[in-house]
């Protein structure tokens, strides 16, 4: 999703991993750079998650995050992750 600036301000992912594991990722971006995310993995069944994460930003610097599982990813993984979708969504969106 852009704004009327045309800058990325949303951009989700439903992807299935190799192991046929659905995993689902939600990022929010202010001015092209991110402010929250949320990560979630989901066990064999899809019926629960493994990982469900929120990860809150303030100028590429995580100021919170909230865990519901155990299991959890690193937050400069989640940018690292957030960048990638950042550029894919910029492209699908043109």
């Amino acid at each position: 999703m852009k704004n009327s600036n045309d800058e990325v301000v949303k951009v989700t992912a439903d992807i299935i991993q190799k192991n046929r594991i659905p995993v689902k990722y939600k990022f929010y971006f202010k001015n092209e750079v991110l402010i929250f995310a949320r990560m979630a993995e989901f066990n064999e069944s899809r019926k629960d998650t493994t990982m469900d994460s929120d990860y809150y930003f303030n100028v590429s610097e995580l100021i919170k995050q909230v865990d519901r599982k155990k299991n959890e990813m690193e937050a400069e993984t989640v940018m690292n992750v957030s960048e990638f979708y950042l550029v894919f969504g910029k492209e699908s969106a043109e």
